[in-house]
């Protein structure tokens, strides 16, 4: 398996996961305007929820072009990286609707953590908020998301 199919097939979904989060006050203008950290470990949380989301049923992480990675195809410098999402894919599937609406507040910038939630879900968010805090130190991912974030505020204007 290419790492180049898993960055694509991420950096395809952030835009709509962006959107589909604003929409839902997961994420917020105010968010978005001040660019906080929390927004880019949330971007990242929720597009990696969203592929575990759509990945529902199959034994790996669905990607673009009909593709499946799998703990036995990842490449060895994601190995140490997907193993925690392979964990928390296990896991997250047998979530509720419920469970899973909690795990999205946990992991959003508009979480004031003031809720109480099962700790199977703040197990899985704190998997998923690590490899999120990851990806956000690369420099691609800054690359990136400033221009998707200048497109975002424009549409919101």
């Amino acid at each position: 398996m290419m790492p180049e199919y898993i960055e694509e097939t991420f950096y395809n979904a952030l835009p709509n996961v962006l959107m589909d989060a604003i929409k839902k006050g997961l994420i917020t203008a105010e968010n978005i305007s001040d660019q906080e950290p929390n927004l880019y470990l949330a971007m990242n949380a929720l597009t990696l929820i969203h592929l575990l989301e759509s990945s529902k049923g199959f034994e790996g992480i669905c990607l673009n072009d009909d593709r499946l990675l799998t703990p036995e195809n990842c490449p060895a410098s994601y190995k140490e990286l997907f193993s925690k999402l392979f964990e928390a894919k296990a896991v997250m599937d047998k979530l509720s609707k419920k469970d899973l609406q909690q795990l999205k507040e946990v992991c959003s910038a508009t979480n004031s953590h003031e809720k109480e939630n099962k700790p199977e879900i703040m197990s899985i968010a704190a998997k998923i908020n690590s490899i999120a805090s990851q990806i956000t130190q690369q420099a691609e991912f800054k690359e990136r998301v400033v221009d998707l974030l200048s497109v975002t505020t424009a549409l919101m204007e």
